[in-house]
């Protein structure tokens, strides 16, 4: 679809996974866009929304000058595929002639990470860097054994010069009609035609390695977002031999992640949400509908690890951040400013003795400082003290509560004043350290029930004497009622 005569504030080229992520971001934070992407299957990649326009076709620099001059945005973002030279040019051009500001949003290397799983990033034995596909098949040629091409539909004409390339060359594209045609114009058998959506994870690129029987291993160093520490992994692990064609430039720009920063400027006054989300005990029975509901929809989450392992099903895919400090919570999503909205996650209630409190005074302390202004909301759960008085099947509107989970309480004290007291407590003797106090001070006849493990399959719950309780042990944290 064409969108030209309606003004956008930004206009984004590529189809790639960069691409794809910032038109992603525009439409969370309701910035008006347009995508450029050149093929149809591109297109299909990219959700249509009153945010973002989607602009299909190959465009000379002429051609992307006028839609500019239509569109007339505030800010181009080059986001093409770091082999994408042409168009990078054409994009720089068009921008050069309508005054208007263009960043091109760098890719980054793949090399790195290569290096980092042991799949290798240099050149060694076993990997080869040539400059393009003609000096990658000039490498293969006197070679035997099938050859794996992972670099895309646009240099295959440069394989079909190999002798017996036909029986040789086995390809992965993308599964896009005209790439297809293309290939079965050239005269690719189609079971050496492997039509897949990337990236792949290092087992599947070695599944498919393996399928084909390959001898060789043909791939561009297209970067992380394309997938190419995973490929090299794969090739490294069934002891493949790899050409690599290097990448046709050295490019200055910024990441993904500025260029959301670059665009959060041109959005609406609207805040990124964060939900502090109580999830009750733990037991997937112990969510509210909109704990759920939070869970599901937002971007990111975040929490201790025994908290989001007790909301996986409902965080996959997600990014999460395994960690219960403010501080380092809020630093991970300010730098990630393309995730919409976080959900961390606390166990019971937020309201009851969490650390939701101190999150949102840290969050305006960093706003009134200058910071990212955050909407932060409270999503109510089922609190410790509530279930525990559920499960005794009494009220506890009269209950005093207070916790020793990280802070003083002296139960006696508490007990004197107050007829029934709740207690969060730390696991091990911290229930036992409790009961002998209260026996010191004259409460060994005071009732006690534990709760351990509440809502989980293997819940445990005690009550006796406070006098009875003295040695008594319990893992984890633990709640606690005293009734005089």
């Amino acid at each position: 679809m064409s969108g030209a005569g309606t003004p956008v504030q930004a206009v984004i080229f590529g189809g790639t996974t960069e691409g794809r992520q910032l038109a992603d971001f525009c439409g969370q934070r309701g910035i008006r866009c347009a995508v450029c992407v050149v093929s149809s299957y591109g297109e299909e990649l990219l959700p249509e929304t009153e945010w973002v326009r989607r602009e299909t076709g190959a465009r000379t620099a002429e051609e992307m000058a006028k839609l500019l001059g239509q569109l007339w945005p505030v800010l181009v973002l080059d986001a093409t595929h770091p082999y994408a030279v042409q168009a990078s040019e054409n994009i720089r051009l068009a921008c050069e002639k309508t005054g208007i500001d263009c960043l091109r949003v760098v890719r980054q290397s793949g090399a790195e990470a290569a290096r980092a799983a042991g799949a290798g990033g240099e050149e060694t034995p076993r990997i080869r860097y040539v400059r393009d596909a003609a000096e990658a098949a000039e490498a293969l040629a006197g070679t035997r054994g099938p050859v794996f091409v992972t670099t895309g539909s646009k240099e295959l004409e440069a394989f079909a010069r190999l002798e017996n390339w036909q029986e040789r060359i086995y390809v992965r594209v993308l599964p896009d009609s005209r790439v297809l045609a293309q290939c079965e114009a050239m005269g690719f058998a189609r079971g050496h035609v492997i039509a897949m959506q990337g990236p792949f994870s290092a087992d599947l690129n070695a599944a498919m390695m393996q399928a084909v029987q390959a001898a060789y291993l043909v791939t561009k160093e297209s970067g992380a977002a394309g997938g190419f520490a995973e490929k090299m992994e794969a090739a490294a692990r069934l002891g493949i031999p790899a050409v690599v064609i290097g990448r046709p430039r050295q490019e200055s720009g910024i990441s993904a992640e500025e260029a959301c920063r670059r665009l959060a400027r041109l959005g609406t006054e609207q805040k990124r949400q964060i939900f502090l989300t109580g999830i009750g005990m733990g037991g997937p029975e112990q969510r509210t509908l909109e704990a759920e509901r939070v869970l599901r929809q937002a971007a990111a989450a975040a929490g201790a690890p025994r908290m989001l392992e007790s909301a996986g099903e409902l965080l996959k895919g997600k990014p999460v951040y395994a960690g219960y400090g403010s501080e380092g919570i809020l630093d991970w999503f300010e730098k990630h400013p393309e995730l919409a909205s976080l959900a961390v996650v606390y166990s019971g209630d937020p309201g009851f003795y969490s650390g939701a409190e101190g999150f949102r005074r840290e969050a305006k302390r960093r706003e009134a400082a200058g910071g990212e202004a955050f909407d932060v909301r409270t999503v109510a759960g089922i609190s410790s003290m509530a279930f525990l008085c559920a499960r005794m099947g009494i009220s506890w509107q009269q209950v005093y509560p207070a916790s020793r989970h990280g802070r003083e309480a002296d139960a006696a004290a508490l007990l004197r004043d107050h007829a029934q007291v709740f207690l969060l407590l730390e696991g091990g003797d911290g229930a036992a350290q409790v009961c002998r106090q209260l026996t010191e001070a004259g409460y060994g006849d005071a009732r006690v029930t534990v709760g351990e493990r509440l809502s989980y399959p293997e819940e445990r719950v005690v009550t006796a004497a406070a006098s009875q309780m003295g040695e008594t042990r319990f893992d984890g944290l633990c709640a606690m009622l005293i009734r005089r």
